[in-house]
């Protein structure tokens, strides 16, 4: 299938053979957005935008998974950049939430601690100020230990910290920096669910310690097949499974509560899923239209990833959308054009003297632009 666009941002086309007739595509654009005062995405030029990803890609400590990938369930939300002290000022312990939607996410992040062995017993140092913390694996519980001198790593983390196998070597272990805030650790003995921003390589990639989705749960024989599901659905995305979120209960802002010294941030999200054709108001984002022989075709976008730089005032948005057809040698034709429908904005509900205004620069810019790097706009008819 020839694939063809004028969107000025990345995009990507794959597809691949389900059958002996039947083929299956995924379209996907990137958008790199900064933030305003207002809390308004603010689309970059092409040149500043950040690549789509056809392979496993590291970000800050971060594995980010290809941005095309039909099987992925639901949406990541990323957000990559350590917990930051209110005022920017030392502390010993803070809150980090993340809301989006149905998404509600909360940690307790302190500084570091060991565990102490003396007269009294086992007993955590007090935390020690700091003013930005890591919210990775590494810092989040688990890692290794020992127990009569056999080495022993933590199944669920064992990137971690704070994992004490035996009260012999429990003595200068550092403790986690970020705990799970019903299940802080009170002894050497606990053994509390690791929670992180980043994606887990043991058994918390998709389990928690106890409860519903514990291993010793999903594991009964009636629950094997939800075991199986939930393992393979954290194989694919790329946030925990506690960061992802089925994109019809995405909400309009993005809540971010303990990443920069000023406060929290709030940022407004564009319409999950191109309006597109238009159900209220006019048409608006990335379209899919295909041709395969006499039949059309038109395939709305939605959003598959959310990534959050707060330091740099950064938001990667990932739409992409997936279709199949039947494959027959006599079609004479098979395209796919992806076309941005609507002002080059990415708040359809903004000012409309200011929608026209930006359109107006984009379609100025458009004239100027090869084929595949404009058409800001969306609005020209694909060659």
């Amino acid at each position: 299938m020839k694939f063809r666009h004028c969107i000025a941002a990345p995009c990507s086309f794959a597809s691949s053979s389900v059958g002996d007739s039947e083929m299956l595509a995924t379209v996907a654009c990137k958008l790199t957005c900064r933030i305003d005062e207002r809390g308004v995405l603010v689309p970059v030029a092409l040149d500043q935008a950040w690549p789509l990803l056809n392979e496993p890609s590291e970000l800050l400590g971060v594995t980010l998974q290809p941005d095309v990938d039909f099987r992925r369930p639901d949406v990541d939300v990323l957000v990559v950049g350590p917990a930051v002290t209110p005022g920017g000022k030392p502390a010993r312990a803070m809150k980090v939430q993340i809301e989006c939607g149905q998404l509600k996410w909360e940690a307790a992040v302190f500084g570091d601690r060991v565990w102490i062995v003396d007269e009294q017993g086992v007993r955590a140092s007090e935390a020690e100020e700091f003013m930005t913390m890591p919210l990775t694996p590494e810092r989040a519980y688990g890692g290794a230990s020992s127990f009569g001198g056999m080495a022993l790593m933590d199944g669920m983390n064992p990137a971690g910290r704070g994992y004490v196998a035996e009260k012999a070597v429990a003595g200068g272990t550092k403790l986690p920096n970020i705990e799970r805030v019903g299940e802080l650790v009170r002894t050497w003995e606990d053994r509390p669910s690791p929670i992180s921003t980043g994606r887990f390589m043991g058994g918390a990639m998709g389990f928690t310690s106890s409860g519903p989705l514990s291993v010793q749960e999903l594991g009964k024989p009636e629950r094997i097949g939800d075991m199986a599901e939930r393992f393979m659905q954290a194989g694919l995305q790329s946030s925990p499974l506690e960061l992802t979120c089925p994109a019809k209960k995405l909400g309009a802002e993005l809540l971010l509560r303990g990443f920069e010294a000023g406060g929290d941030l709030r940022w407004k999200l564009p319409p999950v899923r191109a309006n597109y054709p238009a159900v209220i108001g006019e048409a608006w984002g990335p379209v899919a239209h295909v041709a395969v022989g006499a039949l059309r075709s038109a395939f709305p976008l939605a959003i598959s990833r959310i990534v959050a730089l707060p330091s740099h005032r950064v938001l990667c948005l990932t739409y992409s959308t997936s279709f199949r057809w039947m494959f027959e040698r006599e079609q004479a034709e098979r395209s796919c054009g992806l076309v941005w429908h609507g002002a080059w904005t990415l708040d359809p509900w903004a000012d409309r003297a200011e929608i026209a205004a930006m359109d107006a620069r984009a379609r100025a810019a458009d004239r100027a632009a090869e084929y595949g790097r404009g058409s800001a706009a969306g609005q020209g008819v694909l060659p």
